[in-house]
């Protein structure tokens, strides 16, 4: 949503005084160099300096929405601390939470090309925001919904800022969702997938309006303090790859993007972070303390500007309603009765976020879905959730090479559908080589040096009603100092037991000895 100027001043006027300055917080963008934010924070905390209201973008919006909700600095400090970020951004799947029938998996691919109507579906971004996601639902949740999806009823007044992918537009979102506001602005081109709100796309607000100021003017602000964690334009040699190159020609764009909507702050804060990188999430402390000792030195000319203390809530929020229902979206394969029963979360019951989030993990591990989104929307009579996802594409060719305890090697072409009926079912055909005595990568059994073991039943009852394990049939194979075993194989599987059907005969190929 675009906020109209007049909307913009009531929001930033209602924390402030009659006859005193508002002030305007604006918080850059610049990837992990905008966690020295936090340092800044704890200075106007210790301070008592004045805030009326916050405009953030892509990281200072993540940190400006935290403590425009009421979480302290000092927490803030504790839970980007307490982050992976490497598994932030890794999209790893619980293994205790992955279907058993998956979990038995032959053996991972090395390359796998997605396929859509037999053509090729490249991937939307380098990196999953599964776990992004989560993190933002679960700390931004609770205050979205206290304040009934206004911005502006947050303790401190908050806007968003991201970039309308179609036009090259700032947009400044003020209702809604807010950890899907925050999650827009932080949609770092090639690195994490855009976000669809409202019939836009839209990417990481730092492509258009990296810092605020217009924002936090229009907001009412008659005072704004900026602080500046932008990255330093790359060196030639840190753009010499296809990465590189991209991320590179990012930054250009951006950099004259910014230049139109560029307005000038009253006071500028500037954390001295050297050529830290914006994808460097190491030194967590480093970056707090930097902006710590800028906001410090630059305390006196910020009281100068804006005497008075506009009191505030120093409380992490929490949420305590009833869910009178849950919504699923974006499912066109998988059947909604396996999303809903992956997510576990029962109507009528008291919102419980541990177990949403523990729902969200197992939709996740089902390796159905490209991504999943959960939003808590207030409702009469309680909270109503709302479960988005994106399949991934169902089809897909993979490659890849299996190890056996004798070191012999064995590679695989394998054309894999991963949910063949609606429900998760997953069909393989595949064709596997390598040294003598190789199993399929679907069965964990292991054949000697001369024989080719295949899975041909699965586990079925016998007569005393007790289960057997799978069969195998074991042929003899000709004597070769030097060959390989080629055969294909087509199997089903779902939640349960599995089907196997291996072709007969197998070919060898065997070389002179």
């Amino acid at each position: 949503m675009v906020v109209t100027p007049g909307r913009a001043l009531a929001a930033c006027g209602a924390a402030g005084t009659a006859d005193g300055p508002r002030v305007g917080l604006v918080l850059s963008g610049g990837g992990a160099r905008g966690l020295a934010h936090i340092g800044v924070l704890e200075v106007i905390e210790r301070e008592g300096l004045r805030v009326d209201c916050i405009a953030g973008t892509s990281m200072g919006a993540a940190v400006g929405a935290l403590w425009a909700s009421g979480y302290p600095a000092a927490r803030i400090a504790e839970i980007v601390g307490s982050i992976d970020w490497q598994e932030v951004f890794s999209g790893h799947r619980l293994r205790p939470l992955i279907p058993l029938s998956r979990r038995l998996d032959d053996v991972p691919s090395a390359l796998r090309i997605g396929l859509e109507g037999w053509k090729l579906r490249l991937p939307p971004s380098r990196d999953s925001d599964y776990r992004l996601n989560w993190l933002l639902f679960k700390t931004l949740a609770a205050a979205g919904v206290g304040a009934g999806e206004d911005l502006d009823r947050l303790p401190v007044p908050f806007r968003a800022i991201a970039t309308d992918l179609a036009t090259g537009a700032p947009v400044v979102l003020a209702r809604g969702s807010l950890a899907r506001a925050v999650r827009a602005s932080m949609s770092t081109p090639v690195t994490l997938p855009s976000v669809s709100l409202d019939g836009r796309t839209l990417v990481d607000g730092g492509l258009a309006n990296n810092i605020p100021v217009s924002v936090a003017r229009e907001m009412g602000a008659s005072v704004v303090i900026a602080v500046d964690a932008t990255s330093p334009p790359l060196r030639p040699e840190q753009y010499r790859d296809l990465y590189g190159v991209g991320v590179q020609i990012v930054d250009v764009l951006m950099r004259a993007r910014n230049a139109e909507y560029a307005q000038p702050a009253d006071l500028i804060v500037n954390p001295e972070l050297g050529d830290h990188a914006f994808n460097d999430y190491s030194g967590v402390e480093r970056l707090i303390a930097a902006g710590r000792r800028a906001a410090g030195q630059d305390a006196p000319r910020w009281r100068a500007l804006a005497s008075g203390h506009a009191p505030r809530s120093s409380t992490a929020p929490s949420l305590r309603a009833d869910v009178v229902g849950v919504e699923v979206r974006g499912q066109r394969h998988v059947d909604e009765s396996t999303v809903r029963a992956s997510f576990g979360v029962i109507p009528r019951q008291p919102f419980d976020m541990e177990g949403v989030l523990r729902g969200l993990d197992r939709v996740w591990a089902t390796g159905l879905f490209a991504a999943v989104w959960v939003d808590a929307r207030p409702v009469e009579g309680g909270l109503r959730l709302v479960l988005e996802v994106t399949e991934a594409p169902r089809l897909a060719a993979e490659l890849g090479l299996s190890y056996d305890e004798a070191d012999r090697a064995a590679g695989f072409v394998r054309l894999r559908n991963r949910n063949a009926f609606g429900h998760g079912e997953r069909l393989d055909v595949q064709l596997l080589g390598g040294e003598p005595g190789i199993a399929s990568p679907a069965s964990s059994s292991r054949s000697g040096p001369s024989s080719i073991a295949t899975a041909t039943t699965p586990a079925a009852p016998s007569s005393r009603g007790t289960s057997r394990p799978p069969r195998f049939n074991s042929r003899s194979a000709p004597t070769c100092s030097r060959r390989r075993d080629w055969r294909w194989a087509a199997s089903i599987r779902s939640s349960g037991p599995g089907w196997t059907f291996p072709s007969e005969p197998t070919t060898t190929a065997c070389s002179p000895g």
